[in-house]
């Protein structure tokens, strides 16, 4: 430990939470089960009165896209009380979602094209077989097409234009449909379809980034709607990532237990495992300790193996002193 102190022989810290919800985001009423939380370890919790901020379509976990929130929420924020707080001041966002793209290449070989040709079903999946998302709806201003060409036997290249690849219905797009008889041949020819396209990479429910003085709890998370109790859950467990919380012990983090583990399947970074079996994947499992790696049905409270850390870590610089 950085400051080895006991949790009872030493006054804990006042932390001033500001609160700002981006317009059109619900937020829970009140954050009373936060703050009853942290006050079971002597974490007094005072919050300021609530403000708005525009509304930022996604918000990735990368230093160039926390930049633009930051410019962007930054008017709002320097004229809160929050701003003289520091570094007793942690800000909480109601933000719309967290997902991260990359772009994946498609390949589709012995096709048909040209008149009369019937439409094609092309799958979103990588190499190894595993499903992926079109990045649609998740920022108006990046698209989830990037090119298409179809290449004919004799490798003449005839260009795929947007139009004539169709999306399925419902937010999750894991096909897309191509009308191979409108291209312009003259005749009907076998090829091969290249498409390049954006996926979602990983989407989170929240962020917590180490090294700015804000966390983020999203409204959708994987084309799901986050409920106010989830969000609630949420802002514990970014605030515990803000305290070391779940960590491998190294450096000036507080200690490792049992049940920490690290980025598994979807789970990234470090986690809690408390009441499940080690697996090598945790995806579909539902958490006893709020610093699970999974959102879904999170407990708002610390398993017996995270208190010990929520108690004795040294908080006299704020959260975020890691």
């Amino acid at each position: 430990w950085v400051a080895g102190f006991a949790w009872n022989r030493w006054p804990r810290s006042v932390e001033y939470a500001q609160e700002i919800v981006m317009k059109e985001i619900p937020a829970p009423a009140n954050l009373e089960d936060v703050k009853k939380e942290f006050k079971n370890y002597n974490i007094t919790l005072e919050f300021f009165p609530r403000v708005t901020m525009d509304r930022v379509h996604n918000v990735p976990n990368t230093i160039d896209d926390r930049e633009a929130l930051i410019d962007k929420m930054a008017p709002v924020y320097e004229k809160t009380p929050a701003i003289d707080k520091d570094p007793h001041r942690i800000v909480i966002v109601y933000s719309d979602q967290h997902a991260e793209k990359e772009t994946l290449a498609l390949v589709q070989k012995d096709m048909i094209a040209g008149p009369g040709a019937k439409p094609v079903e092309i799958k979103v999946e990588d190499k190894s077989g595993t499903k992926k998302a079109l990045w649609h709806n998740f920022n108006p201003k990046e698209d989830w097409f990037v090119d298409a060409i179809f290449s004919d036997e004799n490798s003449v290249i005839y260009p795929i234009d947007k139009g004539i690849c169709i999306l399925p219905s419902g937010d999750k797009k894991t096909s897309i449909h191509i009308d191979l008889g409108l291209l312009p041949i003259a005749r009907q020819a076998k090829g091969t379809i290249s498409i390049e396209v954006n996926v979602v990479k990983d989407a989170f429910g929240g962020l917590a980034p180490p090294s700015d003085p804000f966390i983020c709890v999203a409204d959708t998370n994987k084309w799901e709607k986050v409920s106010l109790r989830r969000k609630t859950a949420v802002i514990v467990h970014e605030l515990g990532h803000k305290l070391g919380l779940a960590s491998d012990g190294g450096d000036n983090k507080p200690d490792k237990h049992k049940y920490y583990y690290p980025d598994k399947g979807s789970h990234v970074g470090p986690h809690c495992h408390y009441g499940l079996p080690v697996k090598k994947n945790h995806d579909k499992d539902l958490g006893q300790c709020v610093m699970f790696g999974r959102s879904k049905q999170l407990p708002i409270t610390f398993c017996e193996f995270c208190k010990p850390s929520v108690r004795k870590v040294d908080i006299h610089s704020g959260f975020g002193w890691l």
